[in-house]
């Protein structure tokens, strides 16, 4: 008799012997015990993971001469033909093979006959997704509603090709990827029944080699008894066979790549290469390894993500705690992108070469905040020191110049001195310096101008210091009006700014008025905001009904009796003080557009800053290089 290989010899028989898939025996059983049992299932996963064995299953559960069943007895000639693939009432079609429409019709006319001695004639389509739509849209009416004695069972790698018509209509069912020790347990116990012995790393080696696919790792341990003649199998036995890199090599050339060990890297490669081992899969296996490396370094519990024995584990959280993780990083991405060039290559050991020569000449990167933070300790007198190349990751830290007396400035400061400056506060627009200063009490209104030179100081006396104290200004005449405060577009925009995080909705609304002044009427300081006809009656409307609200939080806000005047027209009324509003600002801008344009202005400003910058200069002029981008990372 032919051998008959392992994965069909011991193919599961009931639900009991499935691996890994409890999920769905609990939920298959407690339908067939209820009497609950779909007319259509689609069972979907990645290969060898059982969905056709469950098909099978299921069809002696609902066939057997005791059923329906949760164990059929595997007995009976309904039990017995099932298992072999020749039952009359159970239609196994391969949906690679019968793709057209005319075998959708065949089918449709063969199902309405009564079973011959079951109870159900069931119908498992493998490779469903393999139809074509055409053979879909003729499946569609029978799925939904077929004969009572038929049942649908659909299978498939694919699901994501599958009509969602299709998908509506049957009880969709995952397979999920058996886990590594589940598998290896598996493997084990099949071992023993088959009168072999085995160390448990060589059967996990297996386990993760089939990707948790159980027929896929049957196949391997297939190969490996083949080539297997006394004794106990053996780790380095299975690496040989699969032609795999023994793990602790992997880890080896791990660790000497970090630490630089040039020696000791290509003895590594040279053993990899006389044994026999394929690059490429050397290769993955050294990207997976990196991978396990930077889980170990970036989570907290990385045994729930790697499959690793404990002292695996503990030794490669040991030994990794001297690297900066983002070094660790740097090598895993540069190895997982150099597995194409290493597979397309005509000698792959050249290209592996490479790769390594590049890992090993590679230096940790070095943020460019600490390359300025350098720069501006060498200005400061201080030692230009950078983060240390080996040993724990670094701490984020931010380095703050020193404060210095502020002094005026006709133009904003540029240059090296404005990047020691403390940086903007995070998604923070800038208000305008100027403003429209509107003072109702007034007779005239006037532009500001340039601040007029203080008054000598009187013999005997010294000037004032800049940090000295303001004197305190002259009272008002008592009989004169109660000073009202200034409102101009930047003490309007920090109202916004204030109310936000209370009112997000009202202050959202009020970005898209327009500022157009304040007046002094029935005795409160109103704040006139214009909004256009047709395209904001919706925040018009909103901001009327909250009216009272706002004119509450703005007399809070002012510390006098204030309010909000809302107007609504199709043109915004004329602007009276143009000449003292910031460059490009008119009163024509809605509060959104004010802070928009403000900051397109200061990231420009930043980035003419930052390519005038003399460390950047110079870094370009050195690497003959030119900046192409720029991003504000705050």
């Amino acid at each position: 008799m032919a051998y008959l290989v392992l994965a069909r010899r011991y193919r599961p028989q009931t639900f009991s012997e499935l691996v890994g898939q409890d999920h769905i025996v609990t939920i298959l059983s407690n339908a067939i015990t209820g009497g609950r049992v779909h007319h259509a299932f689609l069972f979907t996963g990645a290969r060898g993971t059982g969905k056709t064995t469950t098909a099978r299953i299921l069809a002696k559960s609902l066939n057997c001469v005791e059923g329906p069943t949760t164990t059929p007895c595997n007995k009976c000639h309904h039990c017995a033909d099932i298992a072999a693939s020749k039952d009359v009432d159970v239609l196994e079609i391969d949906g690679a093979t019968n793709t057209g429409v005319d075998s959708v019709r065949a089918l449709r006319e063969d199902i309405r006959y009564l079973p011959s001695s079951g109870r159900y004639r069931i119908v498992i389509i493998d490779e469903v997704h393999m139809l074509t739509t055409s053979a879909f849209n003729a499946l569609l009416k029978t799925l939904e509603e077929p004969p009572p004695h038929v049942i649908f069972i659909l299978a498939t790698t694919e699901p994501h090709k599958i009509p969602a018509t299709i998908l509506s209509r049957v009880q969709r069912f995952d397979f999920h990827r058996v886990d590594t020790d589940v598998l290896t347990s598996y493997l084990m116990e099949l071992l023993q029944s088959e009168g072999f012995t085995s160390q448990r790393d060589a059967l996990r080696i297996i386990a993760l080699e089939g990707e948790g696919s159980v027929r896929d790792s049957l196949s391997i341990l297939d190969q490996v008894l083949a080539h297997h003649t006394e004794g106990e199998i053996t780790a380095a036995e299975v690496s040989h066979v699969l032609g795999l890199s023994d793990r602790q090599a992997l880890l080896r050339m791990g660790f000497a790549l970090l630490s630089g060990q040039r020696e000791e890297v290509f003895e590594i490669l040279e053993t990899v290469f006389c044994d026999g081992s394929d690059l490429v899969h050397f290769t993955k296996s050294l990207a997976m390894a990196f991978r396990d490396l930077v889980l170990c370094r970036l989570t907290g519990n990385p045994g729930r993500f790697l499959s690793l024995t404990p002292e695996e584990l503990l030794e490669i959280q040991e030994r990794t705690a001297v690297f900066p993780v983002d070094h660790i990083y740097q090598l895993f991405s540069r190895i997982f992108f150099g597995i194409d060039q290493v597979a397309r290559a005509s000698s792959a050991r050249l290209a592996l070469e490479m790769l390594f020569c590049e890992l090993l000449l590679a230096q940790p990167l070095v943020p460019l905040t600490d390359l300025f933070s350098r720069l501006e300790n060498l200005e400061q007198g201080k030692p230009a020191t950078l983060p240390a190349l080996s040993g724990p990751a670094p701490t984020p830290r931010t380095t703050t110049a020193p404060k210095t007396p502020a002094t005026p400035k006709s133009s904003p400061a540029t240059g090296p001195a404005a990047l020691s400056g403390p940086a903007p506060a995070p998604n923070e627009a800038r208000i305008p310096a100027a403003g429209i200063k509107i003072a109702p009490d007034a007779p005239a209104k006037a532009t500001p101008g340039p601040k007029a030179a203080p008054a000598p100081a009187p013999a005997g006396q010294h000037p004032a210091s800049p940090a000295a104290p303001p004197a305190p200004p002259a009272p008002a005449p008592e009989t004169g009006p109660a000073p009202t405060p200034v409102i101009d577009l930047q003490a309007w925009l920090a109202f916004i700014s204030v109310i936000r995080p209370t009112f997000a909705t009202m202050s959202m609304l009020l970005d898209d008025g327009r500022f157009c002044g304040t007046f002094f009427e029935d005795g409160k300081l109103q704040i006139h905001i214009w909004f256009s006809r047709g395209k904001h009656d919706f925040n018009f409307a909103r901001l009327t009904d909250s009216k009272r609200v706002l004119d509450e939080q703005l007399s809070l806000h002012l510390g006098v009796p204030s309010a909000i005047h809302l107007t609504q027209s199709d043109k915004p009324p004329v602007a009276q003080e143009l000449s003292s509003a910031p460059q490009g600002v008119t009163l024509a801008h809605s509060a959104r557009e004010v802070r928009e344009r403000q900051m397109a202005t200061d990231l420009k400003r930043q980035e003419e800053e930052m390519k005038n910058h003399p460390f950047v200069r110079q870094l370009l002029d050195h690497m003959h290089g030119e900046v192409v981008d720029f991003t504000d990372l705050t």
